[in-house]
């Protein structure tokens, strides 16, 4: 699955690709904190994700430590290398200590710990939305009058697939 990095992010990861090691794979940007900190390599997706969110923050992880309520900052570094579980109750304060969508961090958290039950959640209630992704349905809500457009035409679908690629840049 393939997610879209908010403008914000975007421009994080311009400003400081002089500092970081950047690494695209399937449309999930990565960066090297290994070269930044001397620290493991994490040993997962979500580890690699919140790894590349915390090197790109302004903040450090002590400051990011205490709004998640932990005494020591250990903890996040155990989160990053992907030794220790990110607690589900602490999936929200997270995505606001590092200023990223929560849904998104939901959803990847609860796929790779809980890929079953999170699969029946999203049978049952659709799947999750991210804010970027909210915003792009209503900009198609409106300019479509709220018609329920179907992609009718291979051409179509092209053109939706170019349009979503040049949002990743």
């Amino acid at each position: 699955m393939k997610y879209l990095f908010s403008q914000k992010l975007n421009s994080q990861i311009k400003r400081n690709r002089d500092k970081y090691k950047i690494f695209a794979n399937m449309g999930d940007v990565f960066v090297d904190t290994a070269t930044k900190q001397n620290q493991l390599a994490p040993k997962s997706k979500l580890a690699a994700f919140i790894s590349a969110q915390i090197a790109l923050s302004e903040k450090t992880q002590r400051e990011i430590a205490r709004e998640l309520g932990y005494a020591k900052p250990n903890v996040i570094t155990m989160i990053k290398q992907g030794e220790m579980k990110l607690p589900i109750e602490k999936v929200a304060p997270l995505a606001q200590a590092l200023e990223i969508d929560a849904v998104r961090l939901l959803s990847m958290t609860m796929e790779e710990y809980m890929p079953e039950t999170w699969q029946v959640i999203e049978e049952i209630n659709g799947f999750s939305v991210t804010e970027n992704e909210r915003e792009i349905i209503e900009i198609l809500r409106k300019e479509t009058g709220g018609s329920d457009p179907h992609i009718a035409a291979v051409d179509q679908r092209v053109l939706l697939e170019k349009f979503a690629k040049s949002l990743m840049c």
